[in-house]
């Protein structure tokens, strides 16, 4: 069996997989929330912009214009730089779409993956994670790629219905060097995928 990655559907996007999902911007009550802060901002930057900017705001002393300019000048950016980069931010979330569900190739499934490293991150976590995984509305088979082969691990995806899956002791998968290199993410990743 072929396994397909994908990324999930988004929570409460509860769609019948096969409907026709068109890329919509944010909508409702959300975009007019998203508007009304993106304008109390802007107004606000242009507030702010209107006072900072003031030419007495810049010490008049002759003898020490030209400092005062490149002070100023140096002060305005380390200002200016953050407010323009939120800025940036507000333009770059108002344009982000949800993501459109595609179903996968015909005879692979999709699944969705999380790797553990005992000792690491309590099982608890895991456990809360994997949970989330499972009630994803996309449909999806939820593996654990678990470094250490924990026992504790494999009741836990027992109890759930989760897929679990360990390289420890498989010599093919803990390379030195290479796509299973050891104690690297990456090469858990591409062990599990193998």
């Amino acid at each position: 069996m072929r396994i397909h990655l994908a990324a999930p559907a988004w929570p409460r996007q509860a769609r019948a997989v096969g409907t026709d999902h068109t890329e919509r911007p944010l909508r409702g009550l959300h975009r007019v929330l998203y508007v009304a802060v993106a304008a109390a901002l802007l107004v606000a930057t242009g507030i702010y912009a209107a006072w900072w900017f003031q030419p007495q705001h810049i010490a008049p002393n002759s003898s020490m214009a030209v400092i005062n300019v490149a002070y100023f000048g140096l002060l305005s950016l380390v200002v200016w730089r953050g407010l323009a980069h939120n800025l940036f931010l507000l333009w770059l979330v108002g344009g982000m779409r949800r993501p459109k569900p595609e179903l996968p190739e015909t005879g692979s499934r999709v699944a969705m993956i999380t790797c553990f490293v005992p000792g690491k991150e309590p099982l608890i976590t895991l456990e809360a994670c994997l949970r989330a995984m499972v009630a994803a509305s996309y449909p999806h088979d939820t593996w654990v790629l678990d470094e250490g082969d924990s026992a504790e691990v494999r009741q836990v995806c027992g109890e759930i219905g989760v897929r679990h899956f360990s390289r420890s002791g498989q010599p093919g998968y803990n390379t030195v060097d290479g796509p299973s290199k050891i104690k690297n993410k990456g090469g858990n990743h591409n062990a599990g995928y193998d």
